[in-house]
């Protein structure tokens, strides 16, 4: 079913709208499907924080860690203009809490 509405939304033109595209990471991330949640990520002409957002948190979810926090590196270090928030920082804490990655705690959350 999520696959129809995915496809229709797509045909309906609303592929290049960011929050349809968030809700869609978002959707395939709680279906456990990372693979269709990073394509639609991907596919997005322009990413925002949420959608960075939703990308990490899925890749942790998912059990992903490193993933995540590489994902996490790449929104930080390639200067999208994007900066992490509360919300992301928790996710990274979260992500490498699960991983047992103290010290990565420590050079992430460090300023």
């Amino acid at each position: 079913m999520g696959r129809l509405v995915h496809a229709l939304a797509i045909k309906g033109c609303v592929k290049e709208n960011i929050f349809i595209g968030s809700a869609f990471v978002d959707f395939y991330r709680n279906c456990r499907s990372i693979e269709n949640a990073e394509k639609v990520f991907r596919e997005m002409p322009e990413n925002n924080l949420v959608t960075w957002n939703a990308m990490i948190s899925g890749y942790s979810y998912l059990g992903d860690v490193d993933m995540g926090l590489s994902l996490f590196e790449e929104m930080t270090l390639r200067n999208f203009g994007i900066t992490p928030n509360y919300i992301t920082l928790g996710l990274v804490l979260s992500a490498c809490s699960k991983a047992g990655q103290w010290r990565e705690v420590c050079i992430y959350l460090n300023p």
